[in-house]
C-alpha cells in the first residue's frame, strides 16, 4: 500500500479498535490520528478518549509515519471532522478517510488507490465512495465501480485538489445546480430540502454540505466513484453522533465484501440507474415525496404555511420554469 490514510476517533474504543485491525492489515507508510477532544460535562469521557489515543500510538507496529491531531476541546462535529480532513489534506496530495464507525473490507484499500490514481487527473471526478450501501448492482456492468452524484462518508478517498473547494456553508450556492444534476422533480425537492436544512443550520452533516459544493462546482459533472459492492459496513448505528434510527435499522444487516481483480471503467459516465435505485432504497424519495405532499396540503388548507415547505415549492418552480416538467 503507497496512500495515507485518516482514521478520525472519538470515545468509541470497540469499534475503533475493530477499524484500526483493518487498517494494520493495509499496513498504510503514512496513519493520520485526528481525534476530538472529550467533553467536559461528560463524565469520564476524557479518560476513555486517552485511552484511545494511547492504544493506537502502542498498537501500530509496521513500519509506518504516524502524524496526530489530538484536540484538547471538544469541537462541534462540523468542525472537527473537516477539520480533520483539511489538517490531513495540507500534508498530503490524496488520501483514504476512515471513521471510527466505519469497518472496511480488506478490498476497500487497494480499490481506493486504484480510483485516486486512475481519475486524478479527471476533474469530473470529485470523490470516491467505500459504500454502496443498498447493495445496488447494475446488469450489463462487468466493471468494479459506479458513477453516481451522491457521495456517502462512510469510508471514503479525495484530492486535495478537489477537497480545498469544501465550505461549511451554503452561502454561495445556487438552487438552480440542483436542476443541472438531477432531472427527477423528485430528486430536486429531497436536494432542495437538504440545502434549506443546511442554510438554516437544521442540518449539520457535512456529507451533504460537501455534495452541494460539488454541485455548485462541477455543473453537470461531479461525480462520485461507487463500488459494485459495498466496502464498508457502519457498526456505529448507535453512537454518539448518529441520530437517525429509521435508517440505521434499515442498515442493521448491512453487509461489507471483498472486490476481486478490480476492473475500474476507463470512461467516466453518469449511471442514472444507479442514482434512482438509490433515491428509492436508501433515501426514500418515495415515501418522503408523500409525506412532503401530505404536509404541503396540510398547509395549505390550515393557512398554517411552513416557511421550509413554501421556500422548497418555489424554488423547484423557478429552477424548472424554462423546462418541460
Amino acid at each position: 500500500m503507497k496512500k495515507a490514510v485518516l482514521l478520525i476517533t472519538f470515545n468509541r474504543f470497540e469499534t475503533t479498535k475493530k477499524v484500526f485491525e483493518r487498517i494494520r492489515k493495509a499496513q498504510p507508510p503514512r496513519l493520520y490520528l485526528a481525534s476530538n477532544g472529550a467533553r467536559p460535562e461528560v463524565e469520564n469521557e476524557s479518560a476513555v478518549v486517552s485511552e484511545i489515543r494511547n492504544w493506537l500510538l502502542n498498537n501500530v507496529d509496521w513500519e509506518c509515519e504516524v502524524h496526530t491531531l489530538f484536540r484538547e476541546k471538544n469541537l462541534e462535529v462540523t468542525e472537527s471532522v473537516p477539520g480533520a480532513m483539511d489538517w490531513f489534506f495540507q500534508n498530503e496530495p490524496d488520501g483514504i478517510m476512515l471513521e471510527d464507525d466505519c469497518l472496511p473490507s480488506e478490498s476497500f484499500f487497494d480499490y481506493c488507490e486504484q480510483a485516486l490514481d486512475k481519475y486524478k487527473d479527471n476533474k469530473d471526478v470529485w470523490h470516491i465512495s467505500g459504500a454502496n450501501s443498498m447493495d445496488i448492482t447494475l446488469k450489463n456492468n462487468d466493471y468494479s465501480a459506479y458513477f453516481s452524484r451522491c457521495i456517502t462518508f462512510w469510508g471514503w478517498a479525495c484530492w486535495a485538489d478537489r477537497w480545498k473547494y469544501y465550505t461549511p456553508d451554503s452561502r454561495n450556492f445556487d438552487v438552480s445546480d440542483i436542476a443541472k444534476t438531477f432531472k427527477s422533480i423528485a430528486a430536486q425537492i429531497y436536494w432542495l430540502r437538504i440545502y434549506y436544512r443546511c442554510q438554516n443550520n437544521i442540518s449539520d452533516s457535512s456529507d451533504y454540505q460537501w455534495n452541494l459544493d460539488i454541485m455548485r462546482l462541477s455543473g453537470v459533472g461531479g461525480y462520485c466513484v461507487v463500488p459494485a459492492k459495498n466496502l464498508i459496513k457502519n457498526i456505529g448505528y448507535y453512537g454518539t453522533n448518529y441520530k437517525r434510527k429509521k435508517k440505521s435499522k434499515m442498515l442493521l444487516h448491512q453487509q461489507n465484501y471483498e472486490l476481486e481483480n478490480i476492473n475500474l471503467p476507463d470512461k467516466v459516465v453518469y449511471d442514472e440507474e444507479y442514482d434512482r435505485q438509490l433515491f428509492i432504497k436508501f433515501y426514500r424519495i418515495r415515501s418522503f415525496m408523500f409525506k412532503f405532499i401530505l404536509k404541503l396540503l396540510a398547509e395549505f388548507f390550515t393557512f398554517n404555511y411552513n416557511g421550509e415547505s413554501m421556500t422548497i415549492v418555489k424554488q423547484v418552480i423557478k429552477i424548472n420554469k424554462h423546462k418541460r416538467v
